[in-house]
This record gives structure tokens, C-alpha cells and sequence, in this order.
């Protein structure tokens, strides 16, 4: 039989067993979970530069986006100053086709007032012509 000295030694051997068993899972543990800090560490940082570069995407975006919306405004203006320039130049052509048309009218009477002064001068030299050459007959006719 077992002594009592004995079995004290056997109890405190195996007790000594599993404290050193205990002590390695508690170390195996706290290096998985000093592992998984470390991992959520590299994890919270790649989080953290993705949020980031998201961020300076999406501010890059926007301030393309108001760039983009500057330059439709911009457009926009442009095009109805243009449109009030158009309508402005029609305007402008129709005075200047009526006032080419009066022009026109008052050259045709003119002109048509400068031919019949030709015809009126060219009867009239005519008439003076005749007159002269009449005049002419009788003061031959007298002298002879």
C-alpha cells in the first residue's frame, strides 16, 4: 500500500501537471488572442485607409461633380446669350430688309422719274431743236 507520503507526492505531482498544463493553454491563449488583436489591429487599419481613400474619392467626385455643373451653367448662359444674340440679329435683319426694300422702291421711282425727266428733256431738245431750225428757214428764207 500506498503510503500517505506517497500518495501526497503523487497528488502534488499531478497537481504540479496540471498547473503546467494550465499555464501552457493559458499562455497558448493569450498569444491566439494577443494574435487576433494584432489582426484586428490590421483589419481596423486597412478599414480605416479605405474609409479614407473612399472619403478623398468621394471628394474628388463631388468637386467634379460641381466643376461638371459650373460648366453646364456656364453653357447654359451662353446659350441664351446666344439666343437673345439670334433674336437680336433677326430683328436687326428685318429692319435692314425693309429699309433695303424702301431703298429699293424709292431707287425704282427714281429711276423711273429720272426716265421719264429724259424723255421730257429729250422732247423738249427736240422741240427747241425744231424751234431753231425753223427759226433758222425763216431767217434764211428772209435774207433771201
Amino acid at each position: 500500500m500506498r503510503t500517505e507520503k506517497e500518495t501526497q507526492e503523487k497528488l502534488k505531482s499531478q497537481k504540479e501537471t496540471e498547473y503546467q498544463k494550465l499555464k501552457i493553454d493559458c499562455a497558448e491563449k493569450d498569444l491566439q488572442m494577443k494574435e487576433q488583436e494584432k489582426k484586428r489591429e490590421i483589419i481596423n487599419m486597412e478599414r480605416e485607409e479605405i474609409k479614407k481613400i473612399h472619403h478623398e474619392k468621394i471628394e474628388k467626385l463631388q468637386n467634379d461633380c460641381f466643376q461638371k455643373d459650373l460648366q453646364i451653367k456656364e453653357q447654359e448662359k451662353k446659350q441664351e446669350i446666344l439666343k437673345t444674340e439670334m433674336g437680336e440679329m433677326e430683328e436687326f435683319k428685318k429692319i435692314l430688309n425693309e429699309k433695303i426694300e424702301k431703298l429699293e422702291k424709292d431707287f425704282a421711282g427714281q429711276d423711273l422719274q429720272m426716265k421719264e425727266q429724259e424723255k421730257k428733256q429729250e422732247i423738249l431738245n427736240t422741240k427747241v431743236k425744231k424751234q431753231i431750225m425753223e427759226e433758222i428757214k425763216e431767217l434764211h428764207n428772209e435774207k433771201i
